[in-house]
């Protein structure tokens, strides 16, 4: 039986409010936490080129009363090694980016964006318009200032096994149910890789992962020494 080759996209848009426009660590760290969130799991037992009995890890499968038991395993990018040392995925990026400076006018009667008199008191946006009709006060930004939108976009393309390496289940494997499961796990919005940069998703707390997000499951009945041709 062979691993067959799969692949897995996922799209992250990002929108961000910054005073200098270019990539946000933000945007990379959501990524990357996406990426390590992406699970192989499976407890198919396999053969070795060494003639061993490992799960998807290339860990040893132990044999109790001369029947092997089911270990199930998941490969991720942090734990990538397969079945004889094979790395099973790849991951490949797409990113791109758009910038847009959010304007102002730091005189009364000038253009001012929405976006700034959002954070601004004595501005109907943000809800404070009586500051302005009953004390006569209403904030300006600062000449000088600056903020931009910043839109970051970045397509993750995760392939299992993308030279279709042939993986043989073992042949003394027993008969029953077997599965094969991709999912992604929690991420905790809330971790240091999060809270070291101070940005606005800190306080989500964690993002619920996908179980399952694909599977198979496999009936196992007899082997190829089964065969009488």
């Amino acid at each position: 039986m062979t691993q067959t080759a799969g692949e897995y996209k996922i799209t992250l848009e990002t929108v961000t409010y910054k005073p200098v426009a270019g990539k946000t660590k933000d945007h990379e760290n959501l990524v990357n936490a996406l990426i390590n969130s992406f699970r192989y799991e499976t407890d198919l037992i396999y053969i070795t080129d060494r003639r061993e009995a490992v799960n998807i890890n290339n860990n040893p499968v132990r044999s109790i009363g001369g029947k092997l038991e089911k270990e199930p395993g998941a490969v991720s990018v942090m734990n990538n090694q397969s079945v004889n040392g094979i790395n099973l995925l790849t991951i490949d990026t797409s990113y791109k980016s758009d910038f847009e400076e959010v304007k102002y006018s730091s005189v009364s009667g000038g253009f001012t964006d929405e976006r700034w008199k959002q954070v601004m008191e004595g501005y109907s946006e943000s809800g404070t318009l009586d500051s302005r009709d009953n004390f006569k006060y209403r904030e300006y930004v600062k000449e000088g200032q600056s903020m931009h939108k910043i839109t970051e976009t970045t397509e993750i393309t995760i392939k299992v096994n993308k030279d279709n390496i042939n993986f043989y289940t073992h042949a003394h494997m027993p008969d029953g149910e077997y599965y094969i499961r991709v999912w992604m796990a929690d991420i905790n919005l809330a971790s240091n890789n999060f809270t070291s940069i101070n940005n606005a998703y800190n306080s989500l707390g964690t993002l619920k992962g996908i179980v399952p997000l694909d599977e198979i499951i496999i009936t196992v009945k007899g082997s190829m020494h089964d065969d009488t041709n």
